[in-house]
């Protein structure tokens, strides 16, 4: 979040950061990032999201959070962090936003139904102008201390039911002696009770990274991505590397974290890279991708156009502004009668879930809530 939010803090000097207020917002966020980023601090709750939100024309967000239904007053932009689960990520939520900034068309016309929605890119990757030629690699690696030329395998993992780690780690821990493994685990596994880093350092893995670590340097240095059903997936595409993708038994996976079948990570698998559904089949797969990188990508070169616009010209985050400043100017299109009706049932159902969750057996009857759950967005 703190690194795809620096364009825009960059972009906007008098901004400020907001912070949900929750039990893990200490292990969530890493001080000095934030501190790097040169802006002041508030913490919010869902009582106070209305009254510190008017202190602000704009509010960008990422998903949903609590409170989000009481804002009125500043204009409300959604900015898209990820292109997994797409159950959720292009749930009805996204109606209570003025602007939606998305990574490509594909994404823009997905919620295109809800309010204006436009692709920008994935404002991570700004000004980020990555060619993977075979000196740049050589110099990435460089930096994260590999001086031979084994192969280097970057491993994301997603977290929680959906996440490969516990299948995957010991079927690559045996991989070691041929390859050069960078580890980076998910960082709502970090907030969780595993502590991921830990294990695979005691496998002997030395180039283990935190969910806060900048990708763009361990891309920078990868010959191939192995994923599962991770948004990670998506960060391999854009830098143009071939992906391994390990999805065993998604059909048991359906309503984990909002997955279902039709989500692009499962239903364009075969597009976006190699499809693993045995561990033990990893090294051969590896292997054979490893010799035709081009035929991966290739393959999934016209996907890629559909999914994301291209930011790595420095101006890139102009585009961005130059639809803020249409949202405030009143130049975009105006939200129709049935935009607006979905915004305030979304409203409506979201409150309706927090009364139910505050009180055992108030607000609306349970069958309902039961329903009205599995429109929103969990969190």
């Amino acid at each position: 979040m703190v690194h795809q939010y620096g364009p825009l803090v960059s972009s906007y000097p008098d901004s400020e950061i907001l912070l949900v207020d929750r039990k893990d917002l200490a292990r969530e966020f890493a001080a000095k990032d934030i501190q790097d980023l040169g802006r002041p601090v508030r913490v919010f709750n869902r009582s106070t999201a209305q009254r510190v939100a008017s202190d602000f024309g704009l509010l960008f967000f990422q998903t949903v959070f609590p409170g989000l239904e009481s804002i009125e007053g500043p204009r409300l932009v959604s900015v898209q962090y990820g292109l997994a689960k797409e159950r959720h990520n292009y749930g009805a939520w996204r109606s209570l936003a003025d602007l939606n900034l998305m990574f490509g068309q594909y994404s823009a016309d997905a919620v295109a139904h809800y309010s204006p929605s436009y692709a920008v890119g994935n404002l991570k990757f700004c000004g980020w102008d990555w060619k993977p030629s075979h000196e740049r690699k050589q110099a990435a690696r460089a930096r994260l201390g590999i001086s031979d030329t084994k192969p280097c395998i970057l491993y994301m993992p997603t977290y929680g039911a959906l996440g490969s780690f516990a299948e995957m780690i010991d079927v690559i821990a045996g991989m070691k002696g041929n390859m050069h493994f960078l580890i980076k685990v998910h960082h709502n596994d970090q907030i969780g009770d595993a502590d991921l880093c830990a294990q695979a350092r005691s496998l002997g893995f030395d180039k283990v990274f935190s969910g806060e670590a900048d990708q763009r340097a361990l891309l920078e240095a990868a010959d191939l991505v192995v994923s599962d059903f991770s948004g990670a997936i998506f960060d391999a595409v854009y830098a143009r590397i071939p992906v391994v993708l390990f999805q065993k038994d998604a059909h048991r996976k359906v309503g984990e974290q909002k997955f279902d079948l039709n989500s692009v990570e499962f239903r364009y698998r075969e597009t976006l890279g190699t499809t693993c559904s045995d561990a033990q089949d990893l090294p051969r797969i590896i292997q054979n991708v490893l010799a035709c990188p081009d035929e991966s990508l290739r393959r999934v070169a016209d996907l890629r156009e559909q999914l994301m616009v291209d930011v790595g010209a420095p101006n890139a985050i102009k585009m961005v502004c130059e639809k803020i400043d249409a949202l405030l100017a009143d130049r975009l299109p105006q939200l129709t009668v049935p935009q607006l009706a979905v915004r305030e049932t979304v409203r409506d159902l979201l409150r309706a879930r927090y009364e139910q969750k505050r009180t055992e057996r108030g607000g609306l009857p349970i069958r309902l809530m039961r329903s009205i759950s599995k429109l929103l967005p969990t969190g």
